[in-house]
């Protein structure tokens, strides 16, 4: 058992990829975990997973595209094992399509799938959390949060939309007197209340990651035409590599765990698609050029 044995974790998006792995690596610290996911099959795997690596599980299917089913799922879960602890925002997935072709359905959809649901998850839980004291968001965002990538317009931008109401709750917190993290040194008496927002960041994973809807994935829109993406991957530019360098999910996920050890406001688990973006941002010139001369 770890030092998260007991504490009551909500996953979405628990049924593969990251939370799935998430999922497991809780189990292993002992603490009590209610997964959903629209998948039924899968989440049952995935639940005897947790269960033989010693931690508890609960399993509920839900659409947190439906904020009903949000409100429905806290219930069930304080129901299951009581008050909630930690709710990790994991379930997302994004359509692979020029930005010219999106939709508005394509764009609205992906807003409540990777936006919403967190949000709808900050108001079932946030006002008994400031009476109780204390508690834990984490957000599964994406470096698209934070610069956006080729044939991934709807899904960068719904990303960006989940950072940005992370940053806006965490002063909101603030301006109420709630501090982002448990005090290091608790005085005597001190009833101050702290709730930390978490953003998690991570670079291309590993993963099952899928297209929200699969009628619109548009293939020859993955990637540009004629660019493999091993030579992606091999090319000289660093930034052009670090972009496409993968990283397994167990990486995230120890990273999410982490952040639940010693709450932090902001996490990076991919390091050099963290400099990626910070390039972007700073000198974005010389990656367009690069990334000209991949389309030629």
């Amino acid at each position: 058992m770890g030092r998260l044995s007991g504490k009551h974790i909500v996953v979405t998006g628990a049924s593969a990829g990251i939370g799935a792995e998430f999922c497991r690596q809780l189990g292993r610290e002992g603490c009590r975990v209610t997964l959903a996911a629209r998948r039924e099959e899968l989440l049952r795997q995935v639940a005897g997973e947790v269960r033989r690596a010693g931690g508890q599980a609960e399993l509920a299917v839900a659409d947190v595209t439906d904020r009903e089913q949000v409100f429905a799922l806290a219930r069930r879960a304080e129901a299951a094992f009581g008050p909630i602890d930690v709710w990790v925002s994991n379930a997302g997935a994004g359509i692979s399509h020029r930005l010219v072709d999106a939709t508005e359905e394509d764009m609205l959809h992906l807003y409540r799938l990777n936006c919403l649901s967190s949000l709808w998850a900050y108001q079932a839980l946030l006002p008994g959390w400031m009476a109780r004291g204390y508690g834990q968001f984490i957000d599964v965002c994406s470096l698209g949060g934070k610069a956006g990538y080729a044939y991934a317009g709807a899904y960068a931008a719904a990303k960006h939309a989940l950072s940005g109401i992370g940053d806006v709750l965490r002063q909101e917190l603030a301006l109420q007197g709630v501090t982002p993290g448990p005090p290091r040194r608790a005085k005597a008496g001190a009833t101050r209340p702290w709730l930390t927002v978490t953003t998690v960041y991570p670079g291309p994973t590993i993963s099952s990651f899928g297209s929200a809807r699969f009628d619109r994935i548009v293939a020859s829109a993955l990637r540009p035409p004629g660019v493999d993406i091993g030579d992606l991957r091999r090319n000289r530019n660093f930034i052009v590599r670090a972009v496409a360098g993968p990283q397994p999910t167990a990486f995230v996920a120890r990273a999410i765990v982490r952040a639940m050890l010693r709450p932090v406001c902001v996490v990076y688990p991919h390091r050099w698609g963290t400099l990626a973006v910070v390039a972007n941002h700073i000198a974005p010139a010389p990656l367009l050029r690069a990334m000209s001369r991949l389309g030629r």
